[in-house]
C-alpha cells in the first residue's frame, strides 16, 4: 500500500519548494521605510502569535478558575 507522500510525490515536492521560497523570500524582504524597516518574516510571525497566546491565556485562566472554585467547596 502506498503512503500519501509516495503517491504523490511531485506534488509534494513542488509543494516543499514554494514553501522554501515563500519562506526564504519573507526572510530577505524588509518592509517599511529606511527608518524602520522591519523583515517580512517578523511581521509575519508577531501577526500570528495572537490568536494562540490569546487562547492558551484563555485556557490557563479557566483552569485556574475552576481549580480555585474546587478548592473552595
Amino acid at each position: 500500500m502506498e503512503t500519501l507522500i509516495s503517491r504523490y510525490r511531485n506534488v509534494t515536492i513542488l509543494a516543499v519548494m514554494l514553501f522554501l521560497q515563500v519562506l526564504g523570500l519573507a526572510v530577505q524582504v524588509k518592509r517599511g521605510g529606511a527608518a524602520e524597516s522591519t523583515r517580512l518574516i517578523t511581521s509575519w510571525t508577531v501577526g500570528a502569535m495572537p490568536p494562540p497566546y490569546t487562547a492558551l491565556i484563555s485556557a490557563q485562566c479557566g483552569t485556574r478558575h475552576r481549580l480555585s472554585h474546587y478548592a473552595k467547596t
